[in-house]
Protein backbone atom coordinates (compact mmCIF):
# COMPACT_ATOMS: atom_id res chain seq x y z
CA UNK A 1 0.00 0.00 0.00
CA UNK A 2 1.14 3.49 -1.06
CA UNK A 3 2.49 5.32 1.92
CA UNK A 4 3.25 9.20 1.95
CA UNK A 5 7.26 8.33 2.76
CA UNK A 6 6.39 6.72 -1.17
CA UNK A 7 5.09 9.58 -2.55
CA UNK A 8 7.62 11.97 -0.88
CA UNK A 9 10.32 10.35 -2.04
CA UNK A 10 9.48 9.98 -5.52
CA UNK A 11 9.06 14.07 -5.31
CA UNK A 12 12.62 14.25 -3.83
CA UNK A 13 13.90 11.82 -6.39
CA UNK A 14 12.12 13.71 -9.19
CA UNK A 15 13.21 17.28 -8.23
CA UNK A 16 16.63 17.72 -10.06
CA UNK A 17 16.19 15.27 -12.90
CA UNK A 18 15.67 17.23 -15.98
CA UNK A 19 13.44 13.74 -17.45
CA UNK A 20 12.82 10.65 -15.26
CA UNK A 21 10.91 7.76 -16.35
CA UNK A 22 7.92 6.79 -14.13
CA UNK A 23 7.14 2.81 -14.13
CA UNK A 24 5.63 -0.07 -11.63
CA UNK A 25 4.26 -3.78 -12.47
CA UNK A 26 1.32 -2.90 -14.68
CA UNK A 27 1.88 0.92 -15.33
CA UNK A 28 -1.96 1.61 -14.81
CA UNK A 29 -2.66 2.67 -11.47
CA UNK A 30 0.69 3.63 -9.08
CA UNK A 31 3.06 5.20 -12.04
CA UNK A 32 0.31 6.79 -13.77
CA UNK A 33 -0.69 8.20 -9.95
CA UNK A 34 3.21 9.23 -9.26
CA UNK A 35 3.86 10.51 -12.81
CA UNK A 36 0.71 13.26 -12.32
CA UNK A 37 2.02 14.35 -8.53
CA UNK A 38 5.45 14.49 -9.53
CA UNK A 39 4.57 16.66 -12.98
CA UNK A 40 2.04 18.97 -10.05
CA UNK A 41 5.24 19.32 -8.18
CA UNK A 42 7.49 20.45 -10.77
CA UNK A 43 5.61 23.16 -11.12
CA UNK A 44 2.77 21.80 -13.99
CA UNK A 45 -1.00 22.87 -13.73
CA UNK A 46 -3.17 19.72 -12.05
CA UNK A 47 -5.29 20.08 -15.03
CA UNK A 48 -3.07 20.35 -17.88
CA UNK A 49 -0.75 17.07 -16.31
CA UNK A 50 -3.86 14.91 -15.77
CA UNK A 51 -5.11 16.47 -19.74
CA UNK A 52 -1.29 15.40 -21.21
CA UNK A 53 -0.40 12.81 -19.08
CA UNK A 54 -3.42 10.65 -17.87
CA UNK A 55 -5.47 8.46 -20.83
CA UNK A 56 -8.44 6.92 -19.73
CA UNK A 57 -8.67 4.36 -22.02
CA UNK A 58 -5.62 2.49 -19.92
CA UNK A 59 -4.88 4.38 -16.61
CA UNK A 60 -6.59 4.41 -13.47
CA UNK A 61 -4.76 6.58 -11.19
CA UNK A 62 -3.95 5.34 -7.54
CA UNK A 63 -6.36 7.52 -5.49
CA UNK A 64 -4.39 6.97 -2.50
CA UNK A 65 -1.16 8.62 -4.21
CA UNK A 66 -3.11 11.47 -5.56
CA UNK A 67 -4.51 12.43 -2.56
CA UNK A 68 -1.19 11.97 -0.77
CA UNK A 69 1.18 13.91 -3.21
CA UNK A 70 -2.06 16.90 -2.87
CA UNK A 71 -1.60 16.59 0.78
CA UNK A 72 2.18 17.09 0.47
CA UNK A 73 2.27 19.56 -2.36
CA UNK A 74 -0.73 21.47 -0.31
CA UNK A 75 -2.45 22.23 -3.97
CA UNK A 76 -6.08 21.18 -3.87
CA UNK A 77 -6.48 21.72 -7.32
CA UNK A 78 -4.62 18.20 -7.59
CA UNK A 79 -7.67 16.68 -6.46
CA UNK A 80 -9.86 18.66 -8.45
CA UNK A 81 -7.76 17.81 -11.85
CA UNK A 82 -7.96 13.86 -10.50
CA UNK A 83 -11.54 13.88 -10.33
CA UNK A 84 -12.38 15.77 -13.84
CA UNK A 85 -10.00 12.84 -15.00
CA UNK A 86 -12.26 10.21 -13.04
CA UNK A 87 -15.23 11.73 -14.98
CA UNK A 88 -13.87 11.39 -18.46
CA UNK A 89 -13.29 8.35 -17.38
CA UNK A 90 -16.31 6.50 -16.50
CA UNK A 91 -17.73 8.81 -19.28
CA UNK A 92 -15.47 6.84 -21.81
CA UNK A 93 -16.05 3.45 -19.80
CA UNK A 94 -19.81 3.98 -20.05
CA UNK A 95 -19.51 4.61 -24.16
CA UNK A 96 -17.03 1.72 -24.13
CA UNK A 97 -19.69 -0.94 -23.57
CA UNK A 98 -22.74 0.93 -23.68
CA UNK A 99 -24.16 -0.85 -27.27
CA UNK A 100 -26.97 0.76 -27.40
Amino acid sequence: MPEESHVRQAIEFAADKDKILVHCWAGVSRSSATAFIVACSRGQNPFEAARTLLNPAIHAPNPLVVALGAEILGDPNILKAYQAFEQVANMHHHNLWNTE
